[in-house]
């Protein structure tokens, strides 16, 4: 039978945001950004010790007219002891690949595993993308892509990559798609298909 474990944290903390250019009612800037550093001091009773930073960012640069050159990356670290890694729970973990991640793979599906093949999260996080856009008539956009990070427990530890193609719908707060993604490290893979959904800033 599966063991089950329980964990109790106390988890403070702080975050910074910028906000979406429809809540201003103006464009204030061409790029997004998002940092959190949070934890979970034993002191206050918490079942493991940990520290855990998140910045998430995203910019987007007019190459000329009709072509648009849009750059995304994610970090996060924890920073905990080995001897409580095991305590911490997966909700706190970091896990990579779907659609806001590296596409060409399933959600969550780029983590270490334990023992029996099972996906139980890792210490850092680290993605990017760089995609160049082209504008199509009524407010459509071609986009091509290039994904490449993963979750794991060692910076210098193997990044997965992917390529691929897709198709995008500008409304007034968002844009709206369809992706198809192609693994690049694990080349004998099929395409993959992705929803698209971003905020326009």
């Amino acid at each position: 039978t599966d063991r089950e474990s329980k964990s109790f944290l106390v988890i403070p903390g702080v975050s910074y945001a910028t906000l979406p250019s429809y809540i201003l009612g103006q464009a204030q800037r061409n790029y997004s950004l998002y940092m959190e550093i949070k934890g979970s001091p034993s002191s206050l009773g918490s079942g493991a010790s940990f520290i855990q930073f998140t910045a998430q960012g995203e910019r987007i640069f007019n190459v000329s007219q009709a072509w648009h050159l849009r750059l995304r990356g994610v970090l996060g670290a924890s920073l905990i002891p080995d001897s409580q890694f095991s305590d911490l729970p997966a909700s706190v973990r970091f896990f990579a690949g779907g659609d806001n991640s590296v596409r060409g793979y399933g959600l969550n599906e780029l983590s270490p595993v334990d023992a029996s093949g099972q996906r139980i999260g890792a210490r850092n996080l680290i993605v990017g993308t760089t995609e160049f856009e082209r504008d199509l008539p009524k407010n459509m956009r071609l986009a091509f892509f290039y994904d490449i990070g993963n979750a794991i427990d060692h910076f210098g530890d193997t990044l997965k990559d992917s390529a691929g193609i897709g198709l995008r719908w500008h409304i007034s707060v968002a844009s709206l798609g369809l992706d198809v993604a192609q693994p690049i490290t694990e080349h004998s893979r099929s395409p993959r298909l992705h929803l698209h959904l971003s905020t326009v800033f």
